[in-house]
């Protein structure tokens, strides 16, 4: 047979059903791989394995102080003072004093809270574990447990404790309504509290501000202001009054899983 340019020099069978097969075993194998880097992401929690130990304490954050993100992709939260301000030479300085952790750098939801100590002794600061927070399955609930180990060595008479409220001692839970404003439910097994009550309502949002009202929405306990630029870390400042029924550090708790769920309706519109 002559050759030409259109005659194989090497002749071959083509087989379509085996090159379909060889494309879908590709995609499998590819699809697995995906998936198991998935998994190993979700489980990978850096902050157990170094932070574990960490020692409990009772909360102590301000009345007032400074709230922002640890870093531009982290899902962690600082907590700071408001600015020290010093000479016209030297810019103002921020102090920490604690850190809103996610247990997962992956993963969405979750967070403690670690405080920052400081061994009078050694001059030395610590951090310490101080708060326990939970996000369930379904994204409208939030569980905080705030530390009482300290107390537990303390006896007490009950018929002093009737009625006893100490913020620090009790347990939260936030929901949300469909037009995403937050409720805050409070919990004091001190006061011999069985369920959940309602002690406040939350409006407005992370970016442009939160308040934190009474039920009857007469008094505000607690606000948060405009977040500063992304590259500024979106600092803002947080005002807790000192009649407020919750620990100071719950509005820092609140805007992290407000931040979170947002994220997670944003990514999921994003998809659809």
């Amino acid at each position: 047979m002559p050759l030409n340019e259109r005659s194989p020099l090497i002749p071959f069978n083509y087989d379509e059903e085996e090159e379909i097969s060889l494309i879908q075993k590709t995609l499998t194998l590819v699809c697995f791989v995906i998936a198991l880097l998935i998994v190993v992401l979700i489980f990978i929690t850096p902050h157990n394995n170094s932070e574990s130990s960490l020692p409990n304490d009772i909360s102590n954050i301000p009345y007032h102080y400074m709230l922002s993100h640890k870093s531009y992709i982290h899902f962690g939260y600082l907590i700071e003072t408001l600015p020290i301000e010093f000479n016209d030479d030297e810019q103002s300085e921020f102090v920490l004093l604690a850190e809103i952790v996610s247990l997962s750098s992956w993963t969405l939801g979750n967070y403690e809270v670690h405080e920052i100590r400081k061994n009078i002794t050694t001059e030395e600061f610590f951090p310490v574990k101080t708060v326990d927070s939970s996000l369930s399955f379904w994204m409208n609930d939030v569980y905080i447990s705030f530390n009482k180990n300290p107390f537990k060595n303390y006896s007490f008479n009950v018929t002093d404790l009737d009625g006893l409220i100490i913020p620090e001692l009790c347990d939260y839970k936030i929901t949300w309504n469909w037009l995403f404003n937050g409720h805050l439910y409070r919990k004091c097994e001190l006061a011999n509290e069985e369920s959940y009550s309602l002690i406040s309502d939350i409006v407005g949002s992370t970016s442009w501000g939160l308040k934190f009202k009474n039920p009857d929405g007469d008094d505000v306990y607690a606000k948060t202001s405009v977040t500063d630029y992304w590259w500024n870390m979106h600092r803002r400042d947080v005002d807790v009054s000192p009649l407020a029924p919750f620990p100071p550090v719950i509005p820092a708790i609140y805007s992290a899983y407000y931040d979170t769920i947002q994220r997670n309706r944003e990514n999921n519109k994003r998809r659809n």
